[in-house]
């Protein structure tokens, strides 16, 4: 009977380093995954913001406009020079 060599399933320090290059690799490429992602989803943010206060702003802009020509209206019933 002829004697076979086992072969060895102890990892060698050529494999861990490969192992720990891979490691780093795909580590690395999720964290730049990782950084798009909350960069898309603050430029979302950003615009929604943008567009809810732009909204909120005019809408005081069209008060103060309105109140303004009421005021005036008053002031000129009551004869109060502004």
């Amino acid at each position: 009977m002829i004697k076979r060599k086992r072969k060895s399933s102890a990892m060698t320090k050529n494999d861990g380093a490969q192992l720990e290059k891979r490691l780093l690799k795909h580590m690395d490429d999720r964290y730049q995954q990782t950084l798009r992602h909350i960069d898309v989803k603050n430029e979302q943010l950003v615009h929604d913001f943008v567009g809810i206060f732009g909204d909120r702003t005019s809408q005081h802009d069209d008060q103060l406009k309105d109140h303004a020509k009421r005021i005036a209206r008053v002031e000129d019933h009551l004869g109060i020079a502004a």
